[in-house]
């Protein structure tokens, strides 16, 4: 479970609480703290771009790389016997899942779900990372991964504030739309058209919550749901 841009693990951890008790679920809320991944670069975006330099900096050095290996420390602590995770995101957390799973495509995660990120990378061609996918390393032989994952995407109608200073305003980001729920239903957009014209199958949902703002407690129940449902038979993970 990946928390927001305030870095707040605990209160992350708070909310799922009951949502694990009702579905089973282990969470493991891994913080990203501030002081050794400051900024949205090296949390949000991964920590994979060097901007002095201009190239992408080694897998080993990125915030991506964590997940795996951190998935592995669990299951072995936990004498699991689990080849496979559920990976959540909620705002700052959601854009750095979904750029996860560009950076990271054989991830072993089973279902993902997203949440009212403020603003996404675009599975478009055209145009170089964060905005774009044009630079990503191997982009083109791994998208189909990208669009094949079981993925939910959660949007609040009601998460149209712009004054958090944590919402990113002006151009380019105005382009995605005006608030975060306009940016989700277009980046939704986006994702299925690219995955059309490349000819690819998607696995990919959309619901919008009426009356939810930008909350993570209420979008947590979505996310148990989504794991647990039998209504997406996508994954083989018990």
């Amino acid at each position: 479970m990946l928390h927001g841009a305030e870095r707040n693990a605990s209160a992350y951890l708070d909310q799922w609480a009951r949502v694990a008790d009702l579905y089973q679920l282990v969470v493991v809320a891994p913080t990203f703290d501030k002081e050794n991944f400051k900024g949205s670069d090296r949390y949000n975006l991964g920590n994979v771009w060097n901007e002095k330099e201009e190239r992408f900096i080694p897998e080993r050095e990125w915030t991506f790389s964590v997940v795996e290996p951190l998935f592995d420390q669990f299951v072995k602590a936990l004498g699991s016997r689990e080849s496979q995770y559920y990976l959540s995101g909620h705002s700052a957390g959601a854009q750095f899942v979904h750029r996860f799973l560009y950076f990271v495509p054989n991830n072993r995660a089973a279902k993902v779900f997203i949440a009212n990120a403020g603003w996404y990378t675009l599975p478009d061609m055209q145009n170089d990372y964060p905005f774009g996918i044009k630079n990503i390393p191997q982009i083109k032989k791994n998208i189909n991964q990208f669009f094949s994952k079981p993925v939910l995407l959660a949007l609040g109608e009601a998460d149209i504030d712009t004054t958090s200073a944590n919402f990113q305003k002006g151009e380019p980001y105005s382009l995605q739309g005006a608030t975060r729920f306009e940016r989700g239903k277009n980046f939704f957009q986006t994702v299925q058209a690219a995955a059309k014209a490349q000819g690819a199958s998607l696995r990919w949902t959309m619901i919008s919550l009426p009356g939810v703002a930008h909350s993570n407690a209420e979008t947590a129940k979505q996310a148990g749901a989504f794991f647990r449902s039998v209504h997406y038979p996508n994954s083989t993970f018990k």
